[in-house]
């Protein structure tokens, strides 16, 4: 069984600051847990289309997320 952290909510006030946001968040979880599994939830039509690049750019083995 593996064992569970707590939920993050990151808020931000355009996408602009939640795409930065998320990246600095996920680039503090992998260096903390590398192999560690991570879930992204976005309320908006507009970040899932357009956050894969620049999660490729920070990491390429985050291009799958």
């Amino acid at each position: 069984m593996s064992q569970r952290t707590a939920s993050r909510i990151l808020v931000a006030p355009d996408s602009r600051s939640a795409e930065g946001a998320l990246l600095g968040e996920l680039g503090r979880l992998a260096d903390a847990e590398p192999l560690a599994r991570q879930t992204v939830v976005v309320p908006s039509h507009r970040l899932p289309i357009t956050l894969p690049a620049p999660l490729a750019g920070a990491r390429l083995a985050w291009a799958g997320l």
